[in-house]
């Protein structure tokens, strides 16, 4: 079970964040695949006028319902209407508003050119902790997968998580997955992080799929 917190201790930690952090942790869900109980994490944003979560398209699978999971253990179901095809690690579901939860809007996404080196930041449930807040730096670019390569932590459970600029707020883009490497035997880097990034969404389309979605 998870340890209670007094509130005052709580209430103290959350003063050390930053507007851009504060905005991460109010908007990060679970996303829950019923069938095998597994699951990763995701993002609360709007489009215009629709309420969409954004996570990793390995947390999905091939599923078309997730169901949505809050901090505080409300639950609804999100319908994939988004999946990236076997390059791109990001899945977008359509969802009614989710109580207690603040959504950022879906506005400036960072591009490769101005990457390198900056603060990120993301939320999310590695090792099904309660909700954590990671930060992190943009190291370098993965050309082969056309991912970004963040010096960060991360674990299972934390797939799916929105990162971001941690100064500007601008979506960074999908934590997909920790690099593997070799010595004498492949080995989990948790500290060497990829992230799938944010220009690869064409807003325009999922704009026009949401216009045409009918909610979960």
């Amino acid at each position: 079970n998870a340890t209670q917190y007094p509130t005052e201790i709580i209430n103290t930690a959350k003063s050390h964040l930053n507007s851009v952090e504060r905005k991460s942790q109010e908007a990060t869900v679970k996303v829950i695949h019923e069938d095998i109980s597994a699951f990763g994490t995701g993002t609360y944003f709007t489009l215009k006028a629709h309420h969409i979560v954004i996570t990793a398209a390995h947390v999905v699978i091939d599923k078309e319902k997730m169901i949505i999971q809050t901090p505080s253990g409300h639950q609804q179901y999100g319908r994939v209407i988004y999946r990236s095809d076997e390059t791109v690690d990001i899945a977008v579901l359509a969802v009614s508003p989710i109580p207690n939860r603040a959504p950022i809007k879906l506005n400036s996404l960072k591009t490769k050119a101005d990457l390198l080196g900056i603060p990120i930041i993301y939320s999310g449930f590695p090792n099904d902790h309660d909700l954590m807040l990671i930060r992190g730096t943009i190291a370098g670019f993965n050309a082969e997968n056309q991912t970004l390569l963040a010096q960060s932590y991360a674990w299972m459970g934390a797939s799916g998580s929105g990162v971001f600029d941690r100064k500007t707020g601008d979506f960074v883009g999908v934590l997909s997955a920790i690099d593997v490497g070799v010595a004498y035997f492949p080995q989990l880097i948790e500290t060497i992080v990829w992230v799938s990034p944010s220009w690869q969404i064409d807003k325009k389309s999922l704009s026009n799929i949401l216009d045409d979605s009918k909610l979960p």
